[in-house]
């Protein structure tokens, strides 16, 4: 074997040009491979990663709906979390609402500032991370994003204008509250470039004018002992009008709206493998026309068909090996690059990513290339095992 390794080793370096091509074209099928595995199911395990971070396993939402997909609400919100709260193995049960809120500076005359504004019970934060200060614990508290912070000029102990429904005209606010900065956050779902809020729920209802208590979805956390799927499915038998998820089903209720980028992976993964098995096969193709009378007289020297078969082969490899591992890194390099263009697309969350390496995902774009390359060299390996000796060598004389 080792015989064999390295008479296709000079074999391919007689090409050098020629090599560096066909190389260069299995690294962009690898770079493009890998990148497309990425991307399979790299929005999902992002969404998902996110989802836990906020440390509920279980979503409850409108039927049929997904979270702040339409303007739908869950009526009632309060009496249903304790429903779902009076179950021994959840441990906390939260109505979670948002609604685009106004925000300015009581001392000054400026147009108030848009922001997505978060309501959860008092003493709740299940979408951010406090930098400075603490979340708020009792009305008439807001908690501001760091973008926020910066634009106005905000500190922990400041007081803001914040209301609803702003006069066109002037850009007052009709209805509208002081509030006292208790925090400065980062949260979780935060938008590039958008400014978010964190107030009491009841603030949020009383701005709004509400008086059914809704909510845009639960947030369910169970005890560690429990089973989040267990608890989902006993609960959707309970309630009718609600559709009640484990983080895992919520990710798969989403993934129709994700299906585009796993078929243009699937697509793309598909065309990015036919090219490396063109370019493979057509390499060796033509290093063993140019060899012919090399190889019958290899042949009527007493090499073996297994051994010429296998030089062959092993040249598909090497050709297959060092494209794929240079695509690796190429592959690594452009996902990052895409990733910084499609997650500044408007009201993706900044911490989403569509390209995620996952544990398999390099094991996998190896094992398809190589396994490419060895298909690719069956042909070119075929004709020289079967070359005919005496009708080559006798044209070779001639």
């Amino acid at each position: 074997m080792s015989n064999a390794l390295s008479l296709a080793w000079r074999t391919l370096v007689r090409r050098p040009r020629r090599l560096v091509l066909f190389v260069a074209g299995v690294t962009v099928a690898a770079a493009v491979l890998l990148d497309m595995v990425m991307l399979a199911a790299g929005l999902q395990r992002s969404l998902s990663d996110l989802l836990e971070a906020t440390g509920y396993q279980v979503r409850v939402v409108p039927k049929g709906l997904l979270p702040f997909e339409s303007g739908a609400a869950l009526r009632d919100s309060r009496a249903l979390a304790d429903a779902f709260a009076a179950d021994d193995r959840v441990a906390e049960s939260i109505p979670f609402w948002g609604q685009t809120v106004y925000v300015s500076r009581p001392e000054r005359s400026d147009r108030p500032i848009a922001a997505f504004g978060y309501g959860a019970p008092a003493g709740a934060a299940p979408a951010l991370r406090i930098d400075d200060g603490r979340t708020v614990e009792s009305s008439g508290e807001i908690i501001v994003d760091d973008n926020l912070a910066e634009r106005l000029g905000l500190a922990v102990g400041d007081s803001v204008l914040v209301g609803v429904d702003p006069d066109p005209a002037v850009g007052a606010l009709r209805r509208r509250r002081i509030a006292r900065v208790s925090g400065v956050a980062n949260f979780t779902f935060s938008a590039e470039g958008t400014y978010n809020v964190g107030l009491v729920i009841d603030d949020m209802w009383a701005m709004a004018g509400s008086e059914s208590e809704p909510a845009a979805l639960l947030l369910v956390r169970v005890h560690r002992e429990a089973d989040a799927y267990d608890v989902a499915r006993e609960f959707r038998g309970r309630f009718d009008n609600v559709d009640v998820y484990a983080i895992p089903e919520i990710i798969e209720a989403a993934g129709d709206r994700l299906s585009y980028f796993q078929q243009l992976s699937l697509v793309l993964g598909t065309v990015s493998l036919g090219v490396a098995f063109l370019l493979v096969t057509t390499l060796l193709t033509l290093s063993v026309n140019e060899r012919w009378g090399e190889i019958a007289a290899l042949r009527a020297l007493g090499v073996t068909r297994g051994r010429m078969l296998t030089q062959v082969a092993w040249q598909g490899l090497l050709i297959s090996v060092a494209g794929t591992l240079v695509g690796l890194c190429v592959g690594l390099v452009v996902a990052r690059y895409l990733d910084r263009i499609l997650t500044d697309f408007p009201g993706l969350p900044a911490d989403v990513s569509f390209f995620v390496l996952q544990g398999g995902d390099l094991a996998t774009v190896v094992s398809l290339l190589v396994g490419t390359g060895l298909l690719a060299g069956l042909y070119p390996a075929w004709r020289a095992a079967s070359v005919n000796i005496s009708m080559v060598l006798r044209e070779e004389i001639e």
